[in-house]
């Protein structure tokens, strides 16, 4: 049966923390579970499995802004929970 899970995650610091290799790091994490793994802003929704989105999507992010993060699959309790933790160090929180 698939699950979906959603989170607002808000940027509370400098969005620039969110380098280059965090954001393929972020990808590597989301392509390990078998649920898809969305970002959405501003109406947009982007696949959190595809590099070439998601480094555009975190350079344009600024402090005070926030996201929804969503995942949909079997997996996908513990798909958010780890993102979650992946983006947490990165000064964001929900």
């Amino acid at each position: 049966m698939k699950k979906i899970c959603s989170k607002t995650v808000s940027i509370t610091s400098d969005a620039s923390k969110f380098t280059i290799q965090k954001v393929t790091d972020f990808v590597k994490i989301s392509r390990s579970f078998q649920s898809n793994v969305f970002l959405c802003k501003n109406g947009v929704t982007l696949h959190a499995k595809k590099l070439t989105c998601l480094v555009s999507f975190f350079m344009m992010l600024r402090k005070g802004e926030s996201f929804l993060l969503i995942t949909e699959g079997a997996d996908a309790d513990s798909a958010i929970q780890q993102l979650l933790q992946q983006l947490l160090p990165s000064k964001a929180t929900t």
